[in-house]
């Protein structure tokens, strides 16, 4: 969902820079839920394209929580902007839906928690 603001924001596929101007733009509207710098949000942003060394990726559930701020944060009318994601959700869903669940019964089999 959130890469589909992303796109939908910057107009299509992100560039590094387009990244980064959306971070600093937005910047001000994820500081007042979050107390994160600036460039916090465009790692976030950079995770959610796969756009960022892994050193600085933002991952599990520290990921989890800032993508749903962010995806917040960067809608302007979140009712019509959710019903046009739900389909690339859905989408998405029928293609990595099954690996996702596969891959926590791994994990819980192996007795480690998700």
């Amino acid at each position: 969902m959130l890469r589909c603001r992303i796109a939908d924001s910057l107009g299509g596929r992100p560039t590094e820079q387009g990244l980064a101007n959306l971070a600093g733009n937005r910047h001000p509207q994820y500081a007042r839920i979050l107390r994160g710098d600036v460039s916090e949000l465009e790692h976030v942003l950079r995770t959610a394209w796969d756009m960022i060394s892994a050193d600085r990726r933002v991952t599990g559930g520290r990921f989890v929580v800032l993508a749903i701020v962010t995806l917040g944060i960067l809608l302007d009318a979140p009712r019509a902007q959710l019903e046009m994601i739900k389909p690339h959700l859905a989408s998405w869903w029928q293609r990595r839906g099954h690996d996702l669940v596969r891959d926590t019964d791994q994990v819980r089999a192996q007795g480690t928690p998700p």
